[in-house]
């Protein structure tokens, strides 16, 4: 915070003091807002303010910052300003879409419930040097929805289970052993370790997840004999309130996608329009969605992240019941 107050001293010309918020203003706040935030209070231009620094590694929707920022002011009865070490242009774009009181130190000053929006040249956020392997996502998404059972397994059986060479199992851990996301055990033979329970897991990689399509592809005809998992808006209904669209979105794995192009399978195949949207995933969404989804859809926590860039407020609202029901409230560990 001390990086805060320097900003706003050199932006706004003026020295804050910072004070804890005592233990009664906190007292009715769900457990997971104050485990979220760190939370101080000040005076600004005459008004009592709370700032809610966001705490590191853990990351939420617009709409998820507002919901939790607004229940903060209704319970204390002072404007709430979030406090982001670092925010992309999309989020940023989001939080001001939805008026949300925020600065990011260094970078911009958005207030406007005190009708103020000091802006400097935007930083974007610096983009991870190491990347995380598409099969190194399928593994931590695979230990959140499946729980422990893979930590029991070597390595070389783990890579059977999940359709993995053990060459390529190898790679996807050494991928996460050097963003620290796991860990391994053994000599002769290897086991995964987390050490972490799933919403610390999920919170974790948050940075470096992303979303499991490749592309999109149009059909008026699906192949016979091929079994395609709903996807996309199609797959919502059974994991949220929404209800399905009118546009059919089916999942596929890209080596069937490209095996089935060779043998020209796909009738009428496009990239604007048709009965069928098929979306190329880069891992295999039938191995996480199996003992997960009970009506044919891809698993939630790849939903989630394939729905990731879409600007629609029935999507976010969609996503957020998403992680309150599959990592906030789920018991699947």
């Amino acid at each position: 915070m001390e990086n805060f107050r320097e900003y706003l001293k050199e932006v706004l010309g003026i020295s804050i003091t910072l004070f804890p918020v005592n233990k009664p203003e906190t007292d009715r706040l769900p457990f997971y807002i104050k485990e979220s935030f760190g939370f101080s209070k000040a005076e600004l231009f005459n008004q009592s303010v709370i700032f809610a620094e966001s705490l590191p590694d853990l990351t939420f929707t617009s709409l998820q910052y507002e919901k939790m920022l607004d229940l903060v002011k209704n319970i204390n009865g002072k404007e709430v300003i979030l406090v982001l070490d670092q925010l992309s242009s999309l989020e940023r774009k989001r939080l001001i879409q939805r008026r949300i009181n925020f600065i990011v130190p260094g970078t911009q000053l958005f207030l406007p419930s005190l009708l103020m929006d000091l802006q400097e040249k935007y930083k974007p956020k610096q983009e991870k040097s190491e990347k995380l392997l598409p099969s190194a996502q399928f593994i931590i998404l695979y230990r959140i929805l499946h729980g422990e059972i893979m930590e029991t397994l070597p390595l070389k059986a783990l890579a059977e289970k999940l359709g993995y060479t053990p060459m390529g199992i190898s790679k996807s851990v050494e991928n996460l052993k050097k963003l620290n996301l796991c860990t391994t055990e053994g000599t002769k033979e290897k086991y995964i370790r987390f050490n972490k329970n799933k919403q610390t897991i999920w919170h974790t990689a948050q940075s470096f997840l992303s979303s499991p399509v490749l592309k999109k592809i149009f059909a008026d005809e699906l192949p016979a004999n091929y079994l395609l998992l709903k996807s996309n808006e199609s797959a919502l209904p059974e994991y949220t309130d929404m209800a399905e669209a009118g546009q059919v979105y089916l999942a596929m794995e890209k080596g069937d996608y490209y095996a089935l192009q060779k043998k020209g399978r796909l009738k009428n195949e496009n990239e604007s329009e048709g009965i069928y949207c098929i979306e190329v995933w880069k891992y295999d969404p039938a191995i996480l969605a199996t003992g997960i989804s009970k009506e044919g859809n891809v698993d939630p926590l790849s939903l989630f992240l394939s729905l990731k860039e879409t600007m629609d407020e029935r999507i976010e609202s969609a996503r957020e019941q998403i992680i309150e029901n599959y990592i906030v409230k789920w018991s699947g560990d």
